[in-house]
């Protein structure tokens, strides 16, 4: 194809031009969603002169005490939004697959209030993570109820903080909302709509519709930049604790870490994080433990010595290590066919039913022939 350089574009293209922003509409086609309640549409407005003011709420606080983030106790908004707002539908609205996979949308929130910035009206936001519910179970390939999440910003970012503050806060709301969704507490579905059944919920009772969180993985031997003698086999251990990486809760919404509950948590330091005293998902659990000996460009399996890659789950039983109650772990693994030398491992951890995303810890050591 060749592309004018000049003059009338479409006269180089062989279809007639379209256009591509999808104006008044695009926000509820992309959503295709009502509130449950009055059948009215997701949608947002205008708000351009002057802006709404909207004010920080809690999870917007907790952004920024989490992340280390200034985040502005008011924010300039040009497109607030509502889940029942109604309006702008799209001329797709009434027809199929679209009126048949209607998901119900609500703001998300695992603590008593949605939302990181505020708007006037009920189910109003200028910026909130939102839940999608699939009430039919068309997409979940079981065939039960599924959710998505998403977060909806209508900040105005050259008014006050500049692009790259709206770029680092949607990321930030993103992994916020990512980590929220896994709070295993009756607070996280308390706003959950009736037609799940107890059938589909985690437990008898719930929780329902979250994401499995990804624990977070630690080798406590050997150390990092240890080293060692080369002289058959290396004992690696290590623990897996359902913590952040600063070893902190998720959110403030999860139980509570090295002590008993309450609100807030008592960080007990004593415990020195025994993963045996704290909360874990049922989720089940496999690993793999790896290692390099070409500081990261070649991987092999410490168990069987099958080639590996990193990131990628090696699905022989004989390369995983299985979950454990006691939420401690350790291999031994033979090297003494291996050169002496630096070399890396790294231990990996997979949810069994889902394949995206895995949480791993590696350490470099160096053994020496004794």
């Amino acid at each position: 194809q060749t592309f004018a350089t000049g003059g009338n574009y479409s006269a180089a293209y062989p279809q007639a031009q379209v256009k591509h922003r999808n104006n008044q509409n695009g926000c509820a086609t992309f959503m295709n969603a009502t509130d449950g309640s009055s059948g009215n549409t997701f949608n947002h407005t205008s708000y351009d002169n002057p802006p709404y003011n909207a004010n920080l709420l809690p999870d917007g606080t907790t952004i920024g005490t989490d992340f280390n983030f200034a985040m502005p106790p008011t924010f300039a908004v040009t497109r607030p939004w509502g889940l029942n707002w109604g309006g702008n539908q799209p001329q797709e609205w009434n027809m199929a697959p679209y009126n048949a996979r209607r998901p119900i949308a609500n703001a998300f929130s695992a603590g008593p209030k949605p939302g990181f910035y505020d708007y006037t009206g009920t189910e109003s936001y200028s910026s909130a993570p939102v839940r999608l519910y699939d009430t039919t179970g068309s997409i979940d390939p079981r065939g039960i109820p599924s959710a998505g999440f998403f977060v909806v910003n209508g900040l105005a970012p050259s008014t006050q903080s500049g692009f790259s503050f709206v770029a680092r806060f949607a990321l930030l709301g993103c992994l916020r909302t990512f980590l929220d969704a896994g709070v295993p507490t009756g607070a996280a579905v308390a706003t959950a709509p009736s037609f799940v059944s107890s059938a589909n919920r985690i437990g008898t009772t719930g929780p329902v519709l979250r994401i499995a969180p990804i624990p977070r993985v630690e080798i406590t031997y050997p150390l990092n930049n240890q080293d060692m003698s080369h002289d058959g086999a290396i004992t690696v251990s290590w623990k897996e604790r359902y913590a952040r990486w600063d070893d902190k809760q998720y959110t403030q919404n999860y139980p509570c870490l090295d002590g008993p509950q309450g609100s807030p948590c008592p960080q007990l330091s004593s415990q020195g994080g025994n993963p045996a005293l704290e909360w874990h998902d049922s989720e089940p659990l496999v690993f793999n433990v790896k290692y390099s000996t070409d500081q990261g460009t070649n991987w092999t399996s410490c168990l069987t010595g099958a080639s590996a890659q990193s990131g990628i789950l090696l699905k022989s039983s004989g390369d995983q290590v299985p979950y454990s109650g006691t939420y401690l772990y350790s291999i031994n693994w033979d090297v003494t066919g291996l050169p002496a030398g630096a070399k890396i491992v790294r231990v990996e951890c997979y949810r069994v039913n889902y394949p995206q995303h895995y949480a791993y810890h590696q350490v470099q050591i160096t053994t020496q022939y004794p």
